[in-house]
């Protein structure tokens, strides 16, 4: 039996996403520790870390409510170095910003260089200075792989990155912003855009994903943010992009990933069950993430 610590954080770096932070209860509400239990883990569950409401965005207009961020972000280091390195770990956020914090506290308890198969709809591959927003969640993986500006130098300073970008794979975008897809391009990041994946088989881009990763990384980190997937399937996320992959294909792309025996953590992003009225995809969302981590 594979033993698993399950640990909520609910992070969101918008006011206006607050919805995110009530994820990781209502998974559970639907029966997320059974659904793993079910799949034949043992479940230890630290619960859902606190963090403080969010209620008006504030900050420079190109890093939006960084100091807030700072603060979730060191509570989420602390809470991911707590968890076993013996277990797997299962993180439900909130948004895709919970990386920094998690990476950060994962790295002090596993040795070794750490990989990622990011699936997402959306790069989150901006910095400062080529984003449209000032969204936090749409920088999260630039701001781990080193560049960009440190949320706080308190938090941040002497650490480095957290992701080399030869060790980041990522499958399924379809909206990119213009600089933002230029910068990925010319980085060594692994990017498969959502058509492609369908394209060429989720099962072949995932056991790819999974021979580069396995080369080149000593543990791996499965990173799910929802809207990856078609809006059809999985309309209860924030940032609705058409022409996504379907369930199967998450499914299909991760298996691989598995197989290596080097995965350590499975994230899963973006639910918000202020757009899911009558549950049903945060019931999906509990079967889909069960599956991934059994």
């Amino acid at each position: 039996m594979i033993s698993a610590s399950l640990v909520g954080f609910p992070i969101y770096t918008l006011a206006r996403l607050q919805g995110l932070a009530l994820s990781p209860p209502a998974l559970r509400g639907l029966g997320l520790v059974k659904a793993l239990e079910g799949e034949g883990l043992k479940i230890t569950d630290m619960g859902d870390i606190k963090l403080q409401k969010l209620s008006k965005d504030s900050g420079p207009k190109k890093f939006r409510n960084s100091t807030y961020a700072a603060k979730g972000t060191e509570r989420i280091r602390r809470a991911a170095g707590q968890a076993s390195e013996r277990e797997l770990a299962i993180l439900v956020g909130g948004e895709c910003s919970l990386v920094m914090g998690s990476l950060s506290g994962m790295k002090s308890r596993r040795r070794g260089r750490a990989g990622i198969l990011w699936m997402d709809a959306h790069g989150d591959f901006n910095t400062p200075e080529t984003t449209p927003s000032g969204f936090i969640g749409g920088m999260c993986l630039a701001l781990a792989c080193g560049r960009g500006r440190p949320l706080s130098q308190e938090t941040e300073e002497g650490r480095g990155p957290l992701l080399g970008e030869d060790a980041v794979v990522h499958l399924g975008s379809r909206a990119l912003d213009r600089l933002e897809e230029l910068a990925m391009k010319e980085s060594e990041i692994t990017l498969v855009s959502a058509k492609e994946l369908r394209k060429g088989g989720a099962a072949d881009y995932g056991r790819r994903a999974a021979r580069l990763l396995s080369d080149r990384c000593d543990w791996c980190v499965l990173h799910i943010d929802l809207d990856v997937i078609d809006p059809g399937e999985m309309p209860a996320v924030n940032f609705l992009e058409p022409n996504g992959i379907s369930t199967e294909d998450v499914l299909l792309a991760a298996r691989g990933l598995k197989e290596t025996g080097k995965l350590k953590a499975v994230e899963f992003t973006s639910y918000d069950p202020l757009r899911d009225a009558n549950r049903s995809c945060g019931r999906r969302v509990v079967k889909l993430l069960s599956r991934l981590s059994g």
